[in-house]
């Protein structure tokens, strides 16, 4: 399935628009061109359905007006008439001249071959579509933003996008040795993809836990993180103390005493040309980790956004 909304809803629209109309000719088209054979085998008027009309071979002393809206038919008493069974311009042209140039063999072997070229450029075309979007098609062809895009493409596609990983729960307690574990199995299974860089993800928890034990040794700074509370007082007070851009990525509750939610910052590599395309690819790849963490049950909510998941 396509990643994107609007090519899914043209697609929905267009299958039930074709059943819809499928239906339609067999039911009630089909109907009405029954009733259509009996109103012309009964001279009735095209418009004016109750009204019978006059043939044309009948009809050659009426005025101009009544020939042309109020006749039709076929004069049951001479039905072989040449006024009434004239030929139409159209049907007398496909018929002598067009079909008579399609039954020449050098028209139908070039019919054949353009057809085959058709039909070899289709399923080559096919063979050859890449899924995405590309923003300076977005863009007015003489419009400067055009130039950014191609720029951008150039030099600054290796790590365009960040996927932020977010992770909270109502019993959820960052304190305890298997919600870690669960959460290094979340960033880890994203980060096996070939379209994450590893080692740019950017994981306070890790860095935190390390941080505290890379200072246990010391006697001169206690850093406790044994219960919730603890955890959620030495995070904040210590490690996040001052300016630390971390902060932006720890959600405390209001009265500080427990970490309510936690997001995780991870970095996609190599995608350089087709924007959206790493929407879908970034889809695919937390699935995995959809799947584990609702069998824990652990977490009321594990959201992985990117702006191209719209």
């Amino acid at each position: 399935m396509t990643p994107f909304p609007s090519i899914k809803i043209f697609c929905i629209y267009t299958g039930v628009a074709m059943a819809f109309t499928f239906v339609w000719h067999l039911t009630l088209f089909g109907g009405l061109l029954a009733l259509a054979g009996r109103a012309e085998a009964k001279n009735k008027h095209g418009f004016l359905l109750f009204k019978e009309v006059t043939p044309l071979s009948k009809a050659q002393n009426k005025s101009w007006f009544y020939r042309t809206f109020m006749t039709g038919g076929i004069n049951p008493d001479d039905p072989l008439n040449p006024i009434d069974n004239q030929e139409h311009v159209g049907m007398a042209f496909f018929r002598d001249k067009f079909g008579q140039a399609l039954n020449l063999g050098w028209v139908k072997a070039c019919v054949l071959v353009f057809f085959s070229l058709y039909l070899v450029g289709g399923i080559w075309g096919v063979t050859e579509i890449q899924e995405g979007l590309e923003k300076r098609n977005t863009a007015n062809y003489d419009s400067y933003s055009v130039q950014y895009y191609d720029m951008d493409d150039a030099y600054f596609k290796k790590h365009a996008y960040v996927i932020s990983v977010v992770i909270t729960g109502p019993d959820m307690d960052f304190s305890s040795a298997e919600t870690q574990n669960q959460i290094d199995l979340i960033i880890k299974t994203l980060e096996a993809s070939a379209y994450i860089d590893q080692n740019l993800t950017q994981n306070w928890l890790n860095d935190f836990l390390d941080y505290v034990d890379r200072n246990k040794g010391y006697t001169d700074i206690e850093l406790p993180i044994d219960t919730e509370e603890e955890f959620a007082q030495t995070l904040k007070n210590v490690y996040l103390a001052g300016d630390n851009p971390v902060r932006l990525d720890v959600a405390f509750s209001p009265d500080g005493k427990k970490v309510e939610a936690g997001r995780f910052l991870i970095v996609v590599r190599n995608i350089y040309y087709y924007h959206y395309y790493i929407g879908m690819k970034s889809k695919d790849i937390t699935l995995c980790s959809f799947g584990k963490i609702n069998e824990q049950k652990k977490f009321s909510e594990l959201l992985v956004w990117i702006f191209l998941f719209r």
